[in-house]
């Protein structure tokens, strides 16, 4: 089960909630990676 919420994503392994962004095409080589994750270590989202 993936829960979107513009860019943040739960991950069903972990259970944990997850950043992810997109690397432009033009920082792809600099960055060496396509695609940015980074685990927002929590398991419950925040209520605005």
């Amino acid at each position: 089960m993936m829960m979107k919420m513009q860019h943040i994503f739960l991950r069903v392994p972990g259970g944990a909630y997850c950043f992810r962004k997109r690397v432009p095409s033009d920082l792809v080589d600099k960055v060496s990676k396509k695609v940015i994750v980074v685990s927002l270590k929590t398991k419950t989202p925040s209520k605005p």
